[in-house]
């Protein structure tokens, strides 16, 4: 299953793409998180988070000590399962 549409597989053919959006789907995209993710994104002040279902995409930033919790390896999960807490309002003291 490629992470990319007809449309796009189209553009990168016009403007000669294909190769690089290969490799970057090749090398870059996985289904759970390593340890490298989780390193990676433990020690980011923000991130953003992109989940696809169907035709639905959604992209979120996520960040801030009041709305990371981290990644975890649940007992029968055989990669990293991400946990995010919410916040539901900023707070500020002048």
């Amino acid at each position: 299953m490629s992470m990319y549409h007809e449309g796009q597989r189209e553009l990168q053919d016009r403007y000669h793409g294909r190769a690089v959006a290969d490799r970057l789907e090749q090398h870059r995209m996985h289904r759970t998180f390593t340890d490298n993710d989780r390193d990676f994104i433990e020690t980011s002040r923000l991130f953003f988070l992109a989940t696809a279902w169907g035709e639905s995409v959604d992209c979120s930033m996520k960040g801030g000590s009041q709305a990371w919790s981290g990644l975890q390896r649940p007992t029968r999960s055989p990669g990293l399962v991400m946990t995010v807490t919410e916040c539901t309002g900023v707070s500020a003291t002048s």
